[in-house]
């Protein structure tokens, strides 16, 4: 039997995670789209774009589909040790009360107009993207790779 060298993220305050929440990431609604952005759609549902900005993009226009996964709420507590977890979620902490979390299974596409359109909840900082993209990539693949120092 392998052992794993790595194990899955878990970090160390919920605040490592965001750029800004709520009223802040709105203040930044002229900053370009980001990997891990949440975003509220017109009908009330929350997605996280789960693209680099580079694959959102035909050099300064929006591709016309962006890839998104749906945000559930969980309505409880969430595990303190993100590593044995349930690997087809990430958490986001303290974004709301009902404890949301980025679903791995509810991956769609968005137009580019209707995520522009979109109010902006969080603004996810690189390491709380790197922690989306590993969580993302070890559901996908079951491979986990190791973000200590990338971020």
């Amino acid at each position: 039997m392998v052992t794993p060298l790595t194990i899955l993220e878990t970090p160390g305050a919920a605040t490592d995670l965001y750029t800004a929440v709520n009223e802040e990431a709105a203040e930044l609604r002229f900053r370009p789209l980001f990997t891990g952005d949440v975003l509220e759609l017109s009908d009330r549902t929350c997605v996280a774009l789960m693209q680099h900005p580079c694959s959102m993009r035909r050099g300064t226009s929006l591709n016309p589909n962006l890839l998104f996964a749906k945000v559930i709420r969980l309505g409880r507590k969430y595990r303190s040790d993100w590593s044995t977890a349930p690997f087809d979620l990430c958490y986001l902490p303290t974004l709301s009360e009902d404890y949301p979390a980025v679903d791995f299974h509810g991956i769609g596409t968005i137009t580019a107009d209707c995520a522009q359109e979109a109010r902006r909840v969080a603004i996810v900082s690189l390491y709380g993207a790197t922690v989306l993209m590993q969580r993302w990539i070890h559901f996908s693949t079951r491979l986990v790779v190791p973000i200590a120092g990338l971020a």
